[in-house]
């Protein structure tokens, strides 16, 4: 009796482990999955427009530090000078973003085909699998945040930028007649 009981007890537990061993593999083609379809999303991306409006900020911003003297600004004025200036900082992120979102998403697809082959031959320690699963399911929900971060900042600043855009014009106009005006008056106290 002892040496069925001893025969046996290996084989439900090579049993039991392959029921987990599927279970990790599910989670794990899940994740991959998820980051498959990240890379899908991002893909889709039009990269070149959050570059572009950052220039654009910048040149805006430069102008207005260039033609401002000191001509006094309504306050609805000074707020959308602000609005691009904030729209600035954030582009600045979502720049950032847009460099690290690619290699992100490639590092961890190499993490998880890493983990799903260990996890199939069982290589390492079999009893952590769930400890690097939860971790590589934390590491995912981060990494969506930081996309859907990206997103909304970029539709955000695009919004507010287009928006503003015929005010800050306009604002430019006069600053840039203000600065022409005072150019010349220091030019005839010179004479």
């Amino acid at each position: 009796m002892r040496l069925w009981m001893i025969l046996i007890l290996p084989i439900l537990l090579v049993a039991c482990s392959d029921f987990k061993k599927n279970k990790q593999l599910d989670q794990i083609n899940d994740l991959k999955s998820t980051v498959d379809s990240l890379e899908g999303v991002w893909s889709q991306e039009n990269l070149s427009e959050a570059s572009a409006l950052f220039d654009q900020c910048s040149r805006l911003i430069d102008s207005i530090s260039l033609l401002y003297q000191d001509q006094l600004l309504d306050l609805e004025s000074a707020k959308k000078i602000d609005v691009i200036k904030r729209c600035h900082h954030q582009l600045d992120d979502v720049l950032k973003l847009e460099k690290l979102l690619p290699t992100i998403l490639v590092e961890k697809k190499s993490s998880l085909l890493k983990l799903k082959n260990d996890v199939e031959h069982g290589k390492g320690r079999r009893e952590k699998y769930d400890e690097y699963i939860q971790f590589e399911k934390d590491e995912m929900a981060t990494i969506r945040k930081q996309f859907s971060s990206y997103h909304d900042k970029k539709m955000t600043c695009v919004k507010e930028v287009e928006s503003h855009m015929t005010e800050i014009d306009s604002i430019l106009m006069v600053l840039h007649k203000d600065y022409s005006i005072e150019n010349k008056i220091n030019t005839l106290k010179i004479k």
